[in-house]
């Protein structure tokens, strides 16, 4: 009877399992993306360790669509409509789908910038500043949260 006890325990304690969802990979000049269920952040760490910790992430949550280019990241992003300060507190990420943010990360010579866009056009006009091919397709797209 314990051993069937502790078992049952192993099998319930098992299933509470935190991070099962989670997925990270670099996309470029230890700029990383990671994911975790639905939710995706751009992230920096020069050691591939800490990308889930806040003071870390470069573009917050709601990122569908990641690309890259020589030193360039390119990414779509729908903004929270919660508007109070928050990183990670689950119940509040409430993406604004009406809007896009169109995002590239410059990562040449260690300098991160975040340049965003609240139009397609300013976003390719800055592609074609930047060299970046107009037609560039996203390696990495969220259907889910599109």
């Amino acid at each position: 009877m314990k051993v069937l006890i502790a078992l049952l325990s192993c099998f319930f304690l098992t299933s509470c399992y935190f991070g099962a969802n989670e997925s990270g990979g670099e996309i470029v000049n230890n700029v990383y993306s990671a994911r975790w269920d639905n939710e995706s952040w751009i992230s920096y760490s020069k050691s591939g360790e800490g990308i889930w910790d806040p003071e870390n992430i470069i573009v917050h949550h709601q990122v569908f669509a990641i690309g890259d280019y020589d030193d360039f990241i390119i990414a779509k992003q729908h903004p929270c409509r919660n508007k109070k300060p928050h990183t990670t507190h689950f119940d509040d990420l409430k993406p604004d789908k009406d809007i896009t943010i169109y995002i590239i990360i410059d990562t040449r010579n260690d300098s991160y910038i975040v340049h965003r866009y609240e139009n397609e056009n300013d976003f390719n006009e800055a592609k074609t500043r930047f060299g970046i091919p107009i037609d560039l397709t996203y390696k990495f797209y969220a259907k889910e949260i599109d």
